[in-house]
């Protein structure tokens, strides 16, 4: 069959290095050919040139004979007589010992860390790929102590002690899917059509997945109902490594969200109700990634390049309005009250002055690896914009029509298998919904990096918007309009 198979045995872990091997079938005619690790990967937005971990990379002929390689740059080696290549091997070295943030450019999450008690594998990590070559088929075999549990989304092919077989249909759906090995806690859940998985490494030794587990599950729940009562996927895993040897008065987080599972750090002392609440406003915000973009996304994201990537225009939707949700959700299923969503968006209004609120965030969305110092500003005014585009909807609509509408009719058009192109989203909205108005706000807030229209829209709710203090307060006395609108907008 053709395909890449790699063979990785966990037990063998030297000086946190693992030894991979690769045995490659298919057909090469070329005289040379390029093995890459990716420069960047899909969610996170700066160069973080995984080849850097790797080490003693040698390709042989089925023989057993070497092939000649020259190493091109951090991330790529030549080999040459491509055709002869049976097999490759190679050491990596992890990105991290103990998750405790010490630099804030360093995205822990996208890294992997190998430990005697625990690994955790970003499969970008390990595996590499033959350029040209990233639609094959990846088999993987990885061998781990019989005491230890694998959890993942990747589908798993056969399992026996002590060895796990994995396949992937291509490189993008392999990386899509971390795994984690350690002794088992997990606790499964039943979340509408899904399968959740909760898996935690803890180095108190404390099992936590139950709790955890218990905490999530009215939230995952609301969530579900919240996208329509159905997810993109069958199968969805949190794979949680915490960190116990927290300073009392320190702790950090870190997540990154996949297609079917999201990777949690944390670094906090063993006090369960400071890890639910983390968890709980990590899982919140990652979890309706499923939607937005892995079900819903650009051919940028779909056609990921993972060596010279282009940038969407389109991160004031998947990280704006992602942020969105994540504050909208809980006020309209009655977890929190309206004020307590006007105190949430409150604090987005006084932290986003913070950040350059001129730059369009379209070209910011483009210019995301330069401008990191301006990143954050997505979950803010990116929020904060979508907000507005929420009430002008429901405005329009009389109140039946708002974003989750809007997200669940580009659903009708395109999916996870099909890709909207990127520099037709806002044409498609306005067509979708309420067209020229919707255009023009695009092009005013989103395009051209007018500021929110904060005072003005929310007004039109009954709420108003202190320029001077970034506060937002329901007024006293609203009239009959503004108190249909706000309860069209937060069911309040």
């Amino acid at each position: 069959m053709q395909s890449y198979q790699y063979t990785v045995d966990l037990n063998e872990l030297y000086n946190d290095r693992l030894t991979v091997n690769l045995r490659f079938r298919y057909p090469l005619e070329q005289k040379k050919v390029v093995f890459c690790f990716p420069k960047m990967v899909p969610g996170i937005y700066a160069e973080m040139n995984f080849g850097k971990h790797i080490d003693s990379l040698q390709a042989f002929d089925k023989n057993g004979a070497p092939l000649r390689i020259k190493r091109l740059n951090v991330n790529e080696w030549e080999i040459s007589e491509a055709a002869r290549i049976a097999g490759i091997s190679y050491q990596v070295d992890d990105g991290w010992e103990a998750f405790i943030p010490r630099n804030s450019g360093m995205y822990y999450s996208a890294e992997s860390s190998f430990d005697p008690d625990f690994f955790v594998i970003n499969q970008h990590n390990l595996f590499g790929f033959i350029k040209g070559l990233e639609r094959l088929p990846f088999h993987l075999e990885i061998r781990y102590p019989e005491y230890f549990y694998g959890a993942t989304s990747l589908r798993k092919l056969t399992e026996s002690p002590g060895t796990d077989h994995f396949y992937a249909p291509d490189y993008r759906t392999l990386v899509d899917q971390p795994l984690m090995y350690c002794r088992p806690d997990t606790t499964f859940l039943d979340i509408g059509n899904t399968r959740v998985c909760v898996a935690v490494y803890s180095t108190s030794g404390q099992p936590m997945s139950g709790l955890i587990a218990g905490h999530l599950e009215p939230l995952l729940q609301k969530q579900v109902i919240f996208l329509g009562g159905r997810l993109p996927v069958d199968n969805y895993t949190f794979l949680l490594h915490h960190n116990a040897q927290a300073a009392p008065d320190s702790y950090s987080a870190d997540g990154l969200e996949h297609n079917s599972s999201t990777l949690i750090l944390l670094n906090m002392r063993p006090d369960l109700h400071l890890i639910r609440a983390n968890v709980y406003g990590i899982a919140s915000h990652e979890f309706l990634h499923t939607l937005i973009p892995l079900a819903l996304h650009s051919e940028q994201i779909h056609n990921f390049n993972f060596m010279e990537p282009e940038m969407s225009r389109h991160l004031w939707f998947y990280e704006g309005l992602t942020e969105y949700f994540t504050q909208l959700l809980p006020v309209r299923s009655g977890t929190i009250s309206s004020y307590e969503f006007m105190e949430n968006m409150t604090r987005k209004a006084r932290d986003m002055q913070q950040y350059d609120n001129t730059l369009s965030l379209t070209y910011l969305s483009r210019m995301a690896v330069q401008r990191q110092d301006q990143y954050y500003n997505f979950y803010l005014r990116g929020a904060l914009v979508n907000m507005c585009l929420d009430i002008q909807l429901r405005e329009l609509s009389g109140g039946s029509y708002g974003v989750q509408n809007m997200v669940a009719d580009l659903l009708k058009i395109y999916n996870k298998d099909t890709p909207f192109r990127d520099k037709d989203l806002f044409d498609d909205i306005a067509r979708i919904s309420y067209g020229k108005p919707i255009r023009q706000f695009f092009k005013k807030y989103v395009e051209r990096g007018d500021p929110p229209p904060l005072e003005e829209y929310l007004l039109k709710a009954g709420v108003r918007y202190q320029p001077l203090t970034q506060a937002l307060q329901e007024i006293s006395e609203p009239s009959e309009a503004q108190v249909k609108l706000r309860k069209s907008w937060l069911n309040q």
